[in-house]
């Protein structure tokens, strides 16, 4: 158990640092690419353009990711897991939503401020976790529920003094928070919830490995976003202009390519992370590598925290070990035995409740106290069964770790 322990604990750490790496330098690369004013070189005199067009930004970075996600499953041996009826519908549905979900954040901030859309997606795990709920009737243990709040309470608090003590002339200049901006907001972060909930359900019950994920998100995302910029091109000249900019300015025209490069290689951390530890582990890195950014530029530019900033970082620190530390400690276990002998009818408000009647409702901490009730025979077959329960489930995640689930388990 301690080696099971260890290695998920490495393959996290692995995970995490392939996310902020790649993702820390695509967010530089891509606040490059969408605020520097970009110089013709056949034209030095020429006022410095920007460049503005992100529906054919995101088409290539979702062209650069099928490549990528291609070239790595055929690395592997491993197949491409085409999908079919449900599953194909599954990834269409995804893979609209993910691409309306970006160009509806970016619109929120003509109406917005940006302290209020960092708080929004700072407050994006809450939304995943309703959406999961209640598309897909999964539920969460309570010490979940709990980090989740402790990081988003912490995120938020962090982010808005930050805000506020580095911005105090911003008063002056902000648009304003109106209605419409932040109906954008909001409905951005559901689409946010339901694409994460979507991606939960076809690794939980389709079987998908993450880099078949990565692959058929962007097969199906690239198409979509070609035909809306083929179909808005008489409005916006969004495919003839990004075209000519890129030919006319070689810097941006290398910036694009690694700014696609690095968003590739780094989806292919994210989806891996999303098929191992599921969506709540992924947006909690995603959220907190924010915050981590922002606390290594003050040791790095000697900015100043308050005491409440400080307070904020240790309630997020709480928030991401909570869930780990009540796992190891069992506390689950404790807080249901107590629970279901103090005060049965909270428990059971709670599903909290100790189920003896299902005998492998018990795979979980509470599995050594429940199997007890059956008599000695059906004891022994229980625990068989447990075992070779634990036995397929190694096999599994040994075979997700492989890239090579697909192979072991079909697709349902």
């Amino acid at each position: 158990m301690a080696g099971t322990s260890r290695s998920d604990l490495t393959l996290l750490v692995f995970c995490v640092g392939g996310i902020y790496v790649f993702f820390l330098t695509w967010g530089l690369l891509q606040e490059r690419v969408s605020t520097t004013p970009y110089v013709d070189p056949k034209e030095p005199d020429a006022p410095p353009r920007k460049f503005q067009y992100f529906v054919f930004l995101n088409m290539i970075q979702s062209i650069a990711a099928s490549v990528c996600a291609f070239i790595s499953i055929r690395a592997r041996g491993s197949q491409l897991g085409t999908p079919r009826g449900t599953l194909a519908t599954l990834y269409a549905r995804a893979a609209t939503l993910n691409s309306i979900a970006s160009p509806l954040g970016y619109t929120s901030l003509k109406h917005i401020d940006y302290p209020t859309m960092l708080l929004g997606k700072s407050c994006k795990l809450v939304p995943v976790m309703l959406v999961g709920w209640v598309l897909y009737r999964r539920t969460y243990p309570w010490y979940k529920i709990v980090g989740v709040i402790l990081i988003t309470v912490g995120v938020s608090i962090f982010m808005l003094l930050h805000e506020h003590s580095g911005s105090h002339s911003a008063k002056d200049g902000s648009q304003g928070n109106s209605f419409y901006g932040l109906l954008l907001l909001s409905t951005n972060l559901v689409i946010d919830g339901v694409t994460n909930s979507t991606q939960d359900h076809i690794f939980r019950e389709h079987r998908a490995t993450s880099q078949q994920m990565m692959l058929w998100m962007n097969v199906f995302a690239a198409p979509m976003m070609f035909a809306w910029i083929i179909i808005t091109e008489p409005w916006s000249g969004e495919l003839r202009g990004a075209l000519s900019f890129l030919l006319t300015h070689s810097r941006c025209a290398m910036d694009v390519a690694m700014f696609a490069i690095c968003g590739a290689i780094g989806q292919l951390f994210i989806f891996y992370t999303l098929s191992i530890f599921g969506s709540i582990v992924l947006v909690t890195v995603t959220v907190t590598r924010k915050m981590l950014s922002i606390i290594l530029s003050v040791f790095w530019f000697g900015h100043h925290l308050t005491l409440f900033q400080w307070f904020a970082v240790g309630v997020v620190f709480l928030g991401v070990t909570f869930e780990d530390l009540a796992a190891r400690l069992r506390w689950d276990a404790l807080l249901r035995r107590y629970l279901s002998k103090a005060s049965p009818r909270v428990a059971a408000l709670l599903g909290l409740e100790i189920r003896k009647s299902k005998s492998y409702s018990g795979y979980n901490s509470d599995a050594s106290g429940d199997e007890n009730i059956l008599p000695g025979g059906a004891q022994n077959r229980v625990k068989s069964g447990f075992g070779r329960l634990r036995t397929r489930q190694r096999e599994e995640m040994s075979a997700v770790a492989n890239g090579s689930l697909g192979e072991l388990m079909r697709t349902r």
